[in-house]
């Protein structure tokens, strides 16, 4: 059997795939900050009164917290706010 870990990769390559692999994420994120608004604008439009982290999740197919972190975002960037703990669109 041959010994894989006298095989190390170059740190450099390494630095450049993480970095990469850094661009990557941050675009998927991107994305699913920008599908998160559409979905807001569509249900608060609607009139709904309450949104599920949970379902958005399952809609978006990613993780709870990356839907509480765009929301994070999105009131970061004044494009949404929370009132009386109640999301709208500004």
């Amino acid at each position: 059997m041959e010994d894989l870990t006298a095989a190390r990769p170059d740190t450099k390559y390494s630095k450049k795939v993480r970095k990469n692999m850094n661009a990557v994420k941050a675009e998927m994120l991107e994305k699913k900050c920008t599908q998160l608004y559409r979905i807001l604008e569509e249900e608060l439009a609607r009139g709904a009164k309450r949104l599920d982290y949970n379902e958005l999740a399952k809609r978006l197919d990613c993780a709870r917290s990356t839907i509480r972190y765009n929301v994070g975002k999105l009131m970061d960037a004044g494009v949404i706010g929370i009132r009386g703990g109640r999301l709208y669109l500004k």
